[in-house]
């Protein structure tokens, strides 16, 4: 079963709790197994066993560093400058990715947790603010 999740984390398959007990469930019936249940007792015990934990899956590394974050906050002041807070308005759009896959998976403890490809269907909502945040 180890060998079964190491190899599914190294294509980039998401593994969650259930499918990993359901797993169990077909080999111990493949096997004669007649009593076994893959519990949530079970589950636990086998990923302490094998050094499996549950971590989230990272795809896209890289952080905004304060050098940029600091030199965009003083553009912005002056973008500004002489514009009344009723007419300063933010707006950023956001996707619902109704079709996505779980954002985390069991995994060696020790290993790199990516994933592969997600699907790109998504709603696209824009949202808008004024400074004032009447509206």
């Amino acid at each position: 079963m180890g060998v079964v999740c190491v190899d599914a984390r190294s294509r980039n398959l998401l593994i969650s709790g259930p499918i990993l007990q359901s797993q169990a469930k077909d080999i111990a019936e493949k096997l004669g197994k007649t009593g076994f249940h893959a519990s949530t007792r079970w589950l636990e015990s086998f990923r302490k066993r094998l050094g499996i934990s549950f971590k989230a899956v990272c795809g896209e590394v890289g952080d905004v560093s304060d050098e940029t974050v600091n030199t965009w906050i003083k553009k912005i002041e002056k973008l500004i400058e002489g514009y009344e807070p009723q007419n300063i308005a933010n707006a950023d759009e956001s996707g619902i990715f109704f079709r996505s896959l779980p954002t985390k998976s069991l995994c060696i403890k020790k290993a790199k947790c990516t994933g592969g490809k997600q699907s790109k269907e998504r709603l696209a909502v824009l949202f808008c603010a004024f400074m004032t945040g009447d509206c």
